[in-house]
């Protein structure tokens, strides 16, 4: 049976939060595991919105995650293992946070799933030459500051960033945990990286050459990087019609209370 496995990584608003799985869950085929952060939990919104635990698996974390450290690569590999592991056998596992929100009806989302074998990631090659990046196109992240960039292992012919968020098929998540197996000198090297979830799973998948033929250079994630103040900008009801009108599956960044209208106006869309 075809499933999705939904991963949320969280730290703030838990209403917020838990309107996302209850829209995503209006498919049992559909499972939610949630990594709360240190301090963290969404148990009282659970209760709030009359949620059942049944397609929910909620985890609360032993460490704080802080921005640009391995606690996000961390928590993402919590999550990936937890779900792979589950009986459920998931064909996709979505890596998305609490800011998320979907923007096409849950059951075109699944049938657009059901019937792929790709891998949606947003990748390119290090360093970049657009000028972004900075400094070095992103290699002083992963090289020039780096104390362990000699524990790079030897089958890694160039590394490679992108987006956090992915939707990536089971077969690559077994790929993913079988290359770690086999070199443990990765966690080494991206230990002390700067940003490392903008580039540690990107650069297993995209060196491997059986997976690079499935992968779609595209995380099918509406984020706007351009219009500002804020970088990603925090997305508003103003932003409503541009993100209806795009491909995506997922819109980010939403903020708390001043997403209300957006999300509101999004569910009743994607009813």
């Amino acid at each position: 049976m075809f499933k999705n496995a939904f991963l949320i990584i969280c730290h703030k608003n838990e209403l917020q939060v838990c309107e996302l799985i209850k829209v995503l869950l209006q498919d049992k085929n559909n499972y939610c595991i949630v990594f709360c952060d240190l301090n963290f939990s969404i148990l009282n919104a659970i209760k709030t919105l009359s949620i059942s635990l049944k397609q929910v698996q909620i985890i609360h974390s032993k460490f704080k995650i802080q921005w640009g450290t391995f606690s996000m690569v961390h928590a993402s590999l919590i999550l990936l293992e937890k779900a792979y592991s589950s009986r459920c056998n998931f064909k996709y596992y979505h890596l998305i946070s609490g800011q998320d929100f979907p923007i096409k009806p849950i059951r075109e989302i699944n049938s657009f799933f059901k019937k792929n074998n790709r891998i949606y990631l947003d990748y390119f090659k290090l360093p970049r030459t657009d000028g972004h990046w900075s400094p070095h196109g992103g290699l002083g992240r992963y090289i020039h500051n780096n104390p362990n960039k000699h524990a790079i292992p030897h089958n890694i012919s160039c590394l490679y960033g992108g987006s956090q968020w992915w939707s990536i098929t089971r077969e690559a998540t077994k790929y993913i945990f079988n290359f770690l197996e086999s070199n443990p000198s990765y966690f080494t090297f991206y230990y002390k990286t700067f940003v490392p979830d903008e580039s540690f799973f990107h650069t297993i998948l995209v060196n491997s050459d059986h997976l690079k033929k499935r992968i779609i250079n595209n995380n099918l994630r509406y984020i706007d990087w351009i219009s500002g103040p804020n970088y990603p900008r925090l997305l508003t009801k103003e932003d409503f019609k541009k993100i209806i009108d795009s491909d995506y599956i997922f819109a980010r960044k939403m903020e708390g209370n001043g997403n209300l209208g957006l999300t509101k106006l999004l569910k009743n869309y994607i009813k």
